[in-house]
């Protein structure tokens, strides 16, 4: 793997540690929020690095994100809901019925009781979006060549972008 992108990987994450723990304390570091997207631009990176160099099956590469995401982010849904059952004090009176805990789990975007789009377990809102391009990622690579996957991904973020456009939806409010 290329040492500049672990180091970016560092930075991102430095970032976004920073962003969260400024706003604890209600201070303004927002411009730090966007490791968030450096996290995004380094994920599309390494896929396309990884599946160009060792060509992989699209079912494979799925089970393997799903592999790797989805048991500790169930885990750690799953002890918030409790936790937030339990003392719901603690969790600033959390409200969450079963569908939104099923929803969650799922990766199905939905909006919450104060009308933001956000699972359960609010930094899992990333975790949506990861799964949404794995999944699109997978079924690009059903498609044969470089340069056919190339133009699809691209069409399909360009899309992507274009719909935000003109239907935006926020992920997760900070206001």
């Amino acid at each position: 793997m290329v040492y500049s992108i672990q180091y970016l990987r560092a930075v991102a994450a430095i970032a976004v540690t920073i962003f969260h723990v400024a706003f604890i304390f209600g201070w303004n570091f927002v411009p730090l929020a966007a490791g968030v997207d450096l996290f995004f631009i380094i994920s599309g990176f390494i896929m396309w690095t990884i599946s160009d160099a060792r060509p992989t099956a699209p079912l494979q590469f799925i089970r393997n994100r799903i592999q790797r995401v989805l048991p500790i982010y169930w885990i750690c849904t799953l002890l918030f809901v409790v936790a937030a059952t339990v003392s719901p004090k603690n969790y600033d009176n959390a409200a969450f019925g079963a569908a939104d805990i099923i929803r969650s789990l799922l990766f199905v975007p939905y909006l919450d009781g104060t009308g933001v789009v956000q699972p359960v377990l609010v930094p899992g809102w990333t975790l949506n979006y990861e799964m949404f391009f794995y999944t699109a990622f997978c079924l690009v690579l059903f498609l044969k060549g470089r340069t056919q996957r190339l133009l699809a991904i691209t069409g399909f973020l360009v899309l992507c972008v274009a719909i935000g456009l003109f239907a935006p939806v926020t992920p997760y409010s900070i206001v």
